[in-house]
């Protein structure tokens, strides 16, 4: 089978002896690769654990991220923009507490509600804290206007509960901020100073919010929280929680599927020293190039252990059951000339599909590319050299004592699987693309979509505090749209405000939106009180706005009318508050309040959505998108490679076939399990392509060791060969995929589970269709 051109190192007498079912004898005399290995293997051996430990520490020292910088799409207008924002309104990561108390509206629960408002006050960082005891209230008294706090001591009196009911009917739009339909909840507000959004000092907050809770709770008074503050704080928490708790596990799984399927030491040891190494080296390269951890690399390190632990599977089910040497360093060269050429290819498309990541315009997701396409290539030098070395040192004797690799199940189920694919190789191939075809259909269902909420598993507090919020006051979202004049003219007309209030009336009717203020609302109420209207209303002339404007300035805390209108009143804050949606529906959303604002603004304003939560929504949908190009890449990268390695397009083209199928598959159960295509699930089929891959490899490197004419017999001595190292591969990389099924992030999760099933559909794919492909393709060469 000239046209693929596996070296195999080995001499055409030695594969015709192979080929033909007898071994070959024991060398008597070492050959040059057995004294080089002899020569250099300590060295080498030196030379790695030397690296082992310089990685290591340096890997110790790799932190995580605290701001989630990484999950932010370099945008230079718009980041430029979104710091102007804040430059002119503030800090917008605000907390949003809510305060349940069966009792609230009694003089102990409102003194509650005082007191947790001034402890929250002397916070570090805290700019103002908005509750019923300090947010603004437009009353009519006999000078005109006045603002004072919604309501104020003493909280004994007999009537301040229908007092509080009043002043909230007097703002209905800030009524589902402050008060529940049951009576029983409120809510405050948290601003911080722009400079204090540190960690530190968010963790402060955080901390003192738990311990709050804590004491309050034996008072029977519930505290929950949620903000993009809160969010990426919990995300820090997570992402350590997650490094704590995989890597570990990851080793203890594979220690597990090891033994049990060699039930040897060396065959537990030898992977797992392979796959250590390559983690260490790659996550102190990470230190080493002042990355750190985040939501989406902290996924590194079991995905670096399988990818390790492969190619050392290989090279002992070689060194037991196909090297003859009796010589422990003719054995080990044996072992590295049989498998060195397909290893390096399989590690080479692996790297192609993880370095298509990186075409990707988010930082985390290019750093996880990349530091698994590096890892890929990290494991093969490691395990070639690595576990090569390690054989060389061990006595025939215990080469002698061959484990039980082909389980009876395993050797029965790849014996099925091949006489079935050589029985009716048509009729394999049929059902194959047919049941693909089939699942394929539920890749219509899936849509693009990350929820910043529920992308957290349901038992996370945080995911718990925001649904909750959400059930029982105002939307935990926000998203801020910045409205100026073309002319940069100030906005301080009649007929500039009148436009603001219809597009604010026509966003609170949209499906979704729980609300929208901006600095129209405290005007018309101004207006109303001033004048003594019989309900609020836009000032009448431009003279009576400037007066409106400037006794809102003249409050005795304008701290809020600064975070709607800056000094200069050349741009005006709308503040939008939403349910807990998705990114793909608030960009609907969003574009929908978009076009009302070209409707009812006109084409002589600037508008433009803003905020930390639209942000990180326009990312997460901005990557999801990268992944399709990803994928193509990853496509051709791994078809390019197998092409040149084969020297032959059409067997490149056979080569995908059982691979491009799983993948279709797991799309299509996507769809059908109604699981979003996020940050982590983009992922999958640009990743997998580049690992399901490599059983094929394998598989064609033994089909032509064995192919002297008859392709029946090939296929079967292919099957024996390499069936047992392909079925172990796929439970380790099962195995370690599923681990990440532990972690915190539910993206991550769908990422570790989906990439496991294409693994397992991938292997049945390869004792099944590439088989029949081959059976195939020799009737019609």
């Amino acid at each position: 089978m000239g046209d693929l051109p596996f070296p195999t190192g080995a001499s055409p007498r030695a594969g015709k002896a192979r080929a033909q079912g007898y071994s070959l004898p024991a060398l008597a005399i070492r050959s040059d690769g057995a004294r080089w290995l002899e020569r250099w293997r300590i060295p080498v051996l030196v030379t790695l654990l030397l690296a082992c430990v310089f990685f290591a520490w340096q890997g110790h020292q790799l932190g995580v991220e605290t701001e989630n910088e990484s999950l932010n799409v370099p945008d230079r207008e718009g980041r430029e923009a979104y710091a102007e924002f804040r430059q002119r309104f503030g800090n917008d990561e605000d907390v949003l507490i809510a305060l349940h108390d069966p009792h609230l509206l009694t003089p102990p629960g409102l003194e509650r509600v005082a007191n947790l408002t001034r402890e929250l006050q002397r916070l570090p960082g805290v700019a103002a804290v908005l509750s019923l005891a300090t947010a603004p209230r437009i009353v009519r008294v006999a000078a005109g206007a006045e603002v004072v706090p919604l309501l104020s001591p003493p909280w004994d009196r007999p009537d301040i509960a229908s007092e509080l009911e009043q002043a909230l009917s007097e703002m209905p739009e800030w009524r589902d901020w402050w008060l529940s339909r049951d009576r029983s909840t409120t809510g405050l507000v948290v601003s911080f100073h722009d400079d204090a959004t540190a960690p530190e000092k968010r963790a402060q907050v955080l901390s003192a919010l738990q311990a709050l809770a804590a004491r309050w709770a034996r008072d029977g008074v519930e505290l929950r929280w949620t903000g993009i503050a809160v969010q990426k704080q919990e995300v820090t928490r997570y992402v350590q929680r997650d490094e704590r708790l995989l890597l570990p596990l990851a080793v203890g799984v594979l220690a597990v599927v090891l033994a049990l399927f060699f039930r040897n030491w060396l065959g537990t040891l030898l992977p797992l020293a392979a796959a250590g190494l390559t983690v260490t080296t790659v996550l102190g390269g990470l230190a080493l190039a002042g990355y750190r951890l985040n939501a989406i690399t902290s996924l590194l390190p079991p995905v670096l252990l399988v990818l390790a632990v492969t190619p050392s599977v290989h090279l002992l089910q070689v060194w037991w059951h196909e090297a003859q040497a009796d010589d422990p360093l003719e054995r080990a060269w044996q072992t590295l000339q049989a498998r060195w050429w397909p290893c390096t290819l399989c590690a080479l498309t692996t790297a192609a599909g993880f370095a298509a990541l990186t075409s990707s315009q988010m930082p985390a997701v290019r750093q996880f590319g990349a530091a698994a396409a590096v890892g890929a290539l990290v494991s093969l030098v490691v395990s070639l050299a690595g576990t090569t070395i390690g054989l060389s040192f061990l006595p025939p004797r215990i080469a002698a004592r061959t484990p039980s690799a082909l389980h009876p199940w395993l050797e029965r189920l790849v014996t099925a699987c091949t006489s079935a694919a050589l029985r009716s190789p048509s009729l394999v191939l049929l059902l194959a693309v047919g049941s693909t075809l089939l699942l394929g259909l539920g890749i219509l269902r899936v849509r693009n979509n990350t929820d910043l909420v529920r992308f957290l598993r349901p038992e996370a507090p945080l995911r718990q505090h925001t649904l909750w919020i959400e059930q029982h006051l105002t939307g935990p979202y926000a998203v801020d749209f910045v409205v100026r004049r073309r002319d940069r003219r100030p906005l301080s007309s009649r007929n500039d405000l009148e436009r603001i209030h219809r597009w604010q009336e026509a966003m609170r009717a949209q499906a979704g939106v729980r609300n929208a203020v901006s600095v129209v609302d405290f005007l018309r109420r101004l207006s109303g009180a001033e004048f003594d209207l019989p309900a609020p209303a836009i000032p009448a002339d431009d003279a009576s706005v400037q007066e409106m404007f400037s006794l809102l300035e003249r409050a005795p805390d304008p701290t809020l009318l600064r975070r709607f209108l800056p000094a200069d009143r050349a741009q005006v804050r709308v503040h939008v508050r939403l349910g807990a949606i998705g990114t793909q529906e608030l960009q609907r959303t969003a574009e929908a309040l978009l076009l009302l604002a070209a409707d009812h603004l006109g084409g002589e304003y600037e508008v433009r959505p803003t905020g930390a939560f639209f942000f990180l929504a326009r990312d997460s949908n901005r990557l999801v998108q990268d992944q399709v190009r990803s994928f193509a890449l990853s496509l051709v990268l791994v078809s390019a490679l197998i092409g040149i390695a084969l020297r032959s397009l059409r067997v490149a083209a056979l080569a995908l076939v059982p691979n491009l199928l799983p993948l279709v598959m797991v799309g299509g159960i996507m769809g059908l399990a109604g699981i979003d295509l996020s940050s982590g699930t983009a992922m999958i089929a640009a990743a997998a392509l580049g690992l399901v891959v490599d059983d094929t490899i394998h598989y064609l490197a033994a089909f032509r060791t064995h192919f002297q004419g008859n392709a029946l017999h090939a296929v079967r001595a292919a099957a024996e060969s390499v069936g047992a190292a392909l079925v172990l591969n796929n439970l380790l990389l099962v195995a370690g995929f599923w681990v990440g099924m532990a972690g915190s992030f539910l993206p991550t999760v769908y990422f570790s589970l989906l990439t496991g099933l294409a693994m397992i559909l991938g292997l049945l794919c390869d004792l099944l269709v590439t088989p029949a492909c081959l059976l195939l393709w020799r009737r019609r060469s």
